[in-house]
């Protein structure tokens, strides 16, 4: 089975039919993809509102429709109604028909307005009459071809006095997954012949002609709170002088941030609210890792003390008001009550509460219960620290029952990936081939995969560094694309595979302004209309029209649809392309299992943190890299490295600063790479690469994110024109270049929307080096700079490859300024 749109035996079905002269150029030949791929979305408009069956005897009136096959497969035998009404004369008919292709990135109705197709003759077509209906036989119509079928009546002698409103429709053999947009409606009228051409031109609705638009960014009230007690028993039998202190954990699993957050927190007997004291703990939970686990793991999380919070007391209960919380987020709410001179002697079942002005998604999570007893005193530590029912703050995630969760993320085994350098080398292979060719045992046999080259602008070949398979995935999208607006190719992957949107203005529903949309995106949000990043057939960098997304089920009993493979490439981009050699392809992110796995920010720094261990950066005067540093593996003559508690995750020796003393802020390409295409466009379109420290101000901020939506916004599919179903909800981040901390930024800054994760990771770490910056002295500081980062000091971006491959200095436009050297041998 493989995932290409179009048909080996269209050409043949033509010769045989006589219709060869209404097919257009059909993508390369492949097997019949199962599913809505076999559909032909057939369209049907009528080119004008109204007709004059009241014309003088001798004159005639034309009737025409235009049909269009939005695809993705040929239609079969395509057939159309037309009905007519009396005073016009159906045995005298005679009849036309014309064929346009239409550019895939151009939608049919503005086409015909806009008068810029290259209509054909398409010679004439059978027809028959029957109960005051013509109908025309068609033929085969290839997909994204518009036809306009004319049949022209002679007027009679009759005479007619009733405005007749009538529906031509349109058929084939091939299932037609709307059937809304099937029928065309018209009026027949004798009333209205003096009205003037204004009313006798005015067009039908062709509107209906055409596919779903760029889908608006819209809002999304909805947070799913989660709430469980980090004990299961606290204890109210203390010494006077001694607390006990009852905490909970509130998690907020998204899409959208929760408002006005509000914990009802019950206590009892013998606990002093009066003097209770009150504390909050906060932390981002890596997508895709259930918070419970993140709490077992011991130092998985990383918690920093949060301001205080509002409190007050209404019948035994603290309730606690703590404003917003932003998705994915986990709080420690915790109030502390020191014991009075009362005695309790019951065992206390109590329920705490979380809620806020948000809609929920959850109903079974909002409440947790814990035990206040003076009964267990001599239990020893075991049964105080007891957790509570922390697994109700989150389950791995099931695609099976909730789709709408971070899911595994590849293509379908045969997906086609594109392999070799040059243009002479380039072959295409399926994706498990070349998957499973890492596996040989023959070196020689590893394909080398085409991938990007980010700096240069220019495809080459990457050396594929492992993969995924991913099995039991019922749940994906088939996402058709023309890259040359003649053609199409379609392909199948699993919904949070990652491809590259190039970055573009949409209207937020109801904004003050367009935002900016690009950077790595999961297949689930595009929308037909979207442009893609891909490659062309002749090995250049083109931009691919988005024609047609469409969710799909698949059938997990069968072993070919049940797999998909997830390909790793060590390259600058971490992408591969997904196509075909004479045809080109999309650009897709190697994922590395950033959406469905732990590789969010603390664990990623942890595997920065133990890789950097294992280099060493030398200082190289005579070296070919420009900062005249070299990054080498350690060897075993080398001194330990250095083990300080909160040491940045950066190879020991790495520069603090560039030549000219401004200081070196370093992201990861792999774990931020929208934040890494932001700034590098930014500076492309003239923003500067060179920033000045200047934080503290908020305005700064404000100004730049101005008429831009907050990230609770997320992008999704309408319903209706998609191919079939709404699409998911993922959480976006807003990203500005210059950043806040800088000078430079503000209302000038470009703005984009990227994946949360993506941000989250770039901000924590530059906010980790700026702390150690400013910490620390630098010993090599160039004479007359601070030892220390302070403000007004000069600074700029470093990107870190994968793997430590290469540094790229934001602003100089190399791209291997630093490069690392293999280990001995011995």
């Amino acid at each position: 089975m493989d995932d290409h749109a179009g048909d080996a035996a269209d050409g043949k079905r033509q010769e045989e039919t006589g219709q060869q002269d209404l097919l257009i150029r059909a993508p390369r030949s492949a097997p019949a993809v199962s599913g809505p791929a076999n559909a032909a979305d057939l369209r049907i408009a009528s080119k004008r509102a109204y007709y004059d069956n009241n014309l003088p005897f001798g004159q005639a009136e034309t009737i025409s429709v235009y049909v269009y096959n939005a695809g993705p497969a040929v239609a079969r035998a395509v057939t159309v109604e037309l009905p007519y009404t009396s005073s016009m004369n159906g045995e005298a008919l005679t009849k036309s028909l014309r064929r346009a292709q239409v550019p895939l990135d151009v939608q049919p109705s503005q086409a015909l307005k806009g008068n810029n197709l290259s209509w054909k003759d398409a010679g004439s077509f059978h027809s028959s009459v029957r109960d005051w209906i013509v109908e025309c036989s068609l033929g085969d119509l290839a997909p994204y071809t518009l036809l306009e079928v004319s049949v022209r009546f002679p007027m009679t002698h009759g005479e007619s006095y009733t405005d007749r409103p009538l529906t031509a429709t349109v058929s084939s053999q091939t299932p037609d997954p709307d059937l809304r947009t099937a029928s065309a409606h018209y009026v027949i009228t004798p009333n209205h012949h003096h009205d003037g051409p204004r009313y006798w031109q005015r067009e039908g609705a062709w509107e209906q002609l055409d596919t779903a638009g760029p889908a608006p960014l819209e809002p999304i009230d909805q947070a799913d709170l989660r709430i469980a007690s980090k004990r299961a028993r606290y204890n109210n039998d203390l010494p006077l002088g001694q607390a006990e202190t009852i905490s909970v954990y509130v998690y907020n699993a998204g899409p959208a941030v929760a408002r006005a957050v509000t914990v009802e927190l019950p206590y009892t007997s013998s606990m002093d609210w009066n003097a209770r004291t009150t504390s909050l703990r906060r932390t981002w939970v890596p997508l895709g890792v259930a918070p419970q686990e993140a709490l077992r793991a011991n130092g998985v999380l990383l918690w920093e003390d949060h301001r205080s919070f509002r409190s007050s007391v209404r019948d035994w209960t603290i309730e606690c008001s703590l404003g917003d919380l932003a998705p994915y987020t986990l709080l420690e709410v915790s109030v502390r009550f020191p014991m009075t001179r009362g005695k309790s002697y019951t065992d206390r079942r109590l329920t705490a509460t979380v809620s806020s002005r948000t809609p929920g998604s959850r109903s079974g999570a909002i409440s947790t219960q814990y035990t206040i007893t003076p009964n267990h005193d001599e239990d020893g530590p075991g049964y105080w620290q007891k957790e509570g029912a922390w697994d109700q703050l989150g389950e791995q995630w099931n695609p099976d029952e909730d789709p709408g969760r971070p899911s595994p993320t590849g293509w379908r085994l045969t997906t086609p990936v594109i392999t070799g350098q040059s243009r002479e080398s380039r072959t295409d292979t399926a994706i498990s081939d070349v998957y499973f060719s890492q596996t040989s045992a023959d070196a020689g046999a590893k394909p080398a995969v085409t991938s990007l080259d980010p700096v240069r602008r220019i495809f080459t070949a990457a050396q594929l560094d492992g993969g995924s398979v991913t099995r039991h995935v019922q749940h994906g999208y088939r996402i058709t694309v023309s890259l040359d607006r003649t053609t199409a190719q379609a392909y199948i992957a699993a919904p949070d595979t990652l491809v590259s949107l190039v970055p573009s203005q949409h209207q937020f529903a109801g904004g003050e302004r367009q935002v900016l949309v690009g950077g790595w995106f999961a297949v689930k949000h595009l929308w037909p209309g979207a442009r893609l990043n891909g490659m062309s057939a002749q090995g250049k960098p083109v931009e691919a029209y988005v024609v047609r997304v469409e969710p799909v089920r698949l059938d997990h009993t069968d072993p070919g649809e049940n797999q998909w493979v997830q390909l790793k490439v060590h390259s600058h981009s971490h992408s591969y392309v997904v196509g075909t050699a004479d045809r080109g392809g999309l650009l897709a992110h190697n994922g590395g299992g950033r959406k469905a796995g732990p590789a969010a920010l603390p664990v990623m720094l942890g595997t920065a943190q133990r890789a950097a261990q294992r280099l060493i950066a030398t200082h190289h005067t005579t070296t070919a890299a420009p900062h005249g540093y070299l990054l080498r593996a350690r060897r075993p003559t080398d001194p330990r490295p250095v083990r300080a508690a909160g040491s940045l995750p950066l190879p020991e020796g790495v520069p603090r600063r560039d030549e000219a003393g401004r200081w070196l802020l370093y992201l990861y390409e792999e774990a931020s790479p929208g934040v890494v295409q932001n700034a590098r466009e930014a500076v492309a379109a003239g923003s500067p690469w060179e920033l000045t420290y200047d934080p503290g101000h908020p305005g700064r901020r404000t100004a730049a994110l101005r008429g831009t939506p907050l990230q609770s916004v997320l992008l999704t599919l309408p319903a209706a024109g998609t191919g079939g179903g709404a699409g998911r909800h993922g959480q976006l981040d807003r990203d500005e270049y210059p950043p806040t901390i800088a000078r430079e930024g503000g209302d000038l800054a470009r703005v984009m929307y990227i994946e949360t994760e993506d941000n989250q990771s770039a901000g924590r770490l530059v906010g980790r080096q700026i702390q150690a910056y400013m910490g620390s002295d630098d010993p090599d500081a160039p004479p007359g700079t601070s030892v220390r980062m302070r403000r007004g000091d000069r600074f700029r971006y470093a990107v870190i490859h994968e793997g430590y491959s290469s540094v790229e200095y934001l602003g100089d436009g190399h791209l291997d300024e630093t490069a690392i050297e293999p280990p001995p041998r011995d």
